[in-house]
């Protein structure tokens, strides 16, 4: 992708150039420059570097790589801050400029920056982070070159501004979902899952509550089968030689209805005896129906499951042709209804022009989900827009991941700056935008 925000080691980062924070004169500093000297090879690069000479304040020059997984070393003096009433983040602002269009005319496709003067020179973070993001994001809408920034720790990236804490205020958020007409206070948090966990539960007053004994729910089904056995069938089961069923807890109300039954029997459930297979080897419980006045239904010769269908080729053939639009031609149509240009669109949407290309050349390309929603930014979809657009390639923003929030949150605030809601997924360990 154009932009891209990673955490490591910049000498190890593979980039055609990488930025060094170098020092006025031809010296080697603390920090980041101390580390690219001894990886390119301390002797080598600094004889280069005297060649060059001094660097003022904003200006880049470049040299070899030497012993880097590079090509080019462009140094690049940052401003020591003095408060901010010096000019310091103009001249910041000069540094990324200077070292991007440093980095074009050198034929460079790739570039990896760490953060500025955010060491030694102590340029607030979020301020720093600040001026990179606009400044690489304006050298990116007329260049095509990846721009890598690289953050050696977690301490060093810092975000600052509303949207950044309306971000973190909305994922943090519980995710308590009630049902209408039940009172939040009556929710239930589920033991050892954190607040974005917690889940709705119906209301239920503690005092209902009753200890129940653990019953198997196979014995639970023989026991209620048990209950609705005519005394007839507990007769049966005592001249097989079993021991006759006894509930252990009937109700007054199940046992009259035992009675009445007994008593309202026919000729025909006299007879029934007869009718009954052979089952004295097999356990008695549960082993024989209940006779049914009307009619009996014999189970054993019920089909386990439904007879299997034939699939119709043309009729399955018109069900697929009947089939909504796909990713590429929904996205398409997206930027031709609105107007747009294909290269403002994949630019401002942080996708790889050689991306776009085969994207537009396939209409069932299937995308990541980072690349159809770089397209919502990128091309300012509402959030009804982006929800189709995401239908078409399969996919729905989901609730319970921190990705799609941040996503939905920018978006529904119509909020579209591509490259700091990579710094907002980043800062909360999420993929960033883009391919």
């Amino acid at each position: 992708m154009p932009f891209s925000i990673i955490r490591n080691d910049i000498t190890r980062v593979q980039a055609d150039a990488i930025v060094n924070t170098a020092n006025l004169e031809p010296a080697v500093g603390d920090g980041v420059d101390s580390a690219i000297y001894n990886a390119a090879g301390w002797d080598d690069l600094l004889a280069e570097r005297r060649k060059i000479g001094r660097i003022e304040p904003g200006e880049a020059r470049a040299t070899n790589a030497f012993r880097l997984p590079a090509r080019y070393i462009i140094h690049t003096v940052g401003p020591v801050w003095q408060g901010g009433q010096s000019g310091e983040q103009e001249t910041l602002a000069r540094c990324y400029r200077n070292s991007l269009k440093l980095a074009d005319e050198l034929g460079a496709g790739s570039v990896a920056f760490p953060l500025i003067s955010t060491g030694t020179f102590g340029f607030p973070k979020d301020l720093a982070l600040s001026t990179a993001i606009t400044e690489i994001g304006s050298f990116l809408i007329d260049h095509d070159i990846n721009v890598i920034l690289v953050v050696y720790n977690k301490e060093a990236f810092v975000l600052s501004g509303k949207i950044f804490s309306d971000v973190r205020s909305y994922i943090q958020e519980s995710d308590v979902r009630v049902r209408p007409g039940i009172d939040e206070s009556n929710a239930r948090v589920r033991p050892g899952i954190g607040e974005s966990d917690m889940c709705e539960q119906s209301s239920i007053d503690e005092s209902d509550m009753r200890e129940r004994p653990s019953i198997d729910e196979s014995d639970m089904h023989v026991r209620r089968s048990e209950q609705n056995l005519p005394r007839r069938m507990m007769e049966l089961n005592r001249s097989a030689g079993s021991e006759p069923y006894q509930p252990k807890h009937p109700s007054d109300e199940a046992a009259g209805a035992i009675e009445e039954y007994q008593e309202e029997a026919t000729l025909e459930d006299e007879n029934f005896e007869e009718a009954l297979p052979d089952r004295s080897a097999e356990p008695v419980l549960g082993s024989y129906r209940e006779p049914l006045k009307e009619s009996r239904i014999d189970f054993d010769i019920m089909p386990e499951t439904a007879p299997e269908g034939e699939v119709d080729p043309e009729e399955l053939e018109h069900y697929i042709s009947g089939r909504g639009e796909t990713f590429q031609q929904k996205l398409f149509h997206l930027i031709d209804r609105k107007n747009l240009d294909d290269c403002d669109v994949y630019k401002r949407s942080n996708i790889d022009r050689k991306l776009f290309s085969k994207i537009k050349s396939n209409p069932d390309y299937s995308p990541s989900k980072r690349t159809v929603l770089a397209f919502a930014i990128g091309m300012h979809l509402n959030l009804d827009e982006s929800v189709d657009l995401l239908r078409s390639a399969g996919m729905a923003f989901s609730p319970g991941i921190v990705f799609d929030r941040i996503i939905e949150y920018c978006i529904a605030h119509s909020y579209y700056n591509i490259l700091e809601i990579n710094c907002m997924l980043f800062d909360n360990d999420q993929p960033t935008l883009g391919a």
